[in-house]
């Protein structure tokens, strides 16, 4: 049997689709923590008797039932806006990769080598809001950039590298050297 002859990715820049594998592998894993946490407080607030989709209105004179309830419905709503960033600002400033960029093999690195910053993940952060906020046109910039950076990626001078000793099929990378390098 042939030893495969490719050469390791270890090191090297991570490929767009590494790195959208990555995202989605991340979105999914939100996803259910967000359905199991959404279940587990709905049950709370029902064993506890509180209805969140049936508030009186504050003007109803209600009491503190409506202040209450009022004040659930808005932490929710800003526990799930909030959510997301926290996730990767967390991840990103403790390990350099999130669980979905764990599984795919990458981690991001600074452009510096010194290791990640909580003020650098915000930078970070900052810039992927506006490669979202571009129709993703700020992510794209991966396939055409030397380093594979991505706007967010330049904003913050990082970039995303491949963790761990990977070997990429030769034949899609000379097909697709940007997407599979």
């Amino acid at each position: 049997m042939k030893a495969n002859s490719a050469q390791s990715l270890q090191g090297q820049y991570a490929g767009f689709v590494s790195r959208a594998a990555a995202v989605a592998v991340d979105l999914a894993i939100m996803a259910v923590i967000t359905v199991v946490v959404s279940w587990a407080s709905l049950s709370l607030l029902e064993y506890i008797a509180i209805d969140i989709r049936d508030c009186p209105p504050i003007e109803s004179h209600a009491g503190k039932g409506a202040f209450l309830c009022l004040a659930l419905q808005w932490t929710g709503i800003a526990i799930g806006v909030s959510f997301p960033s926290i996730y990767a600002l967390f991840f990103w400033t403790v390990t350099g990769q999130t669980p979905g960029k764990a599984v795919m093999g990458v981690r991001i690195v600074r452009l510096d080598g010194r290791p990640m910053t909580l003020w650098t993940s915000i930078v970070r952060a900052i810039g992927y809001s506006i490669s979202l906020a571009s129709a993703g046109l700020g992510f794209l910039l991966a396939l055409s950039d030397d380093r594979r950076q991505a706007l967010h990626d330049k904003f913050a001078r990082t970039c995303v590298i491949y963790s761990w000793d990977a070997h990429g099929d030769p034949n899609l990378q000379k097909l697709f050297p940007r997407l599979f390098g």
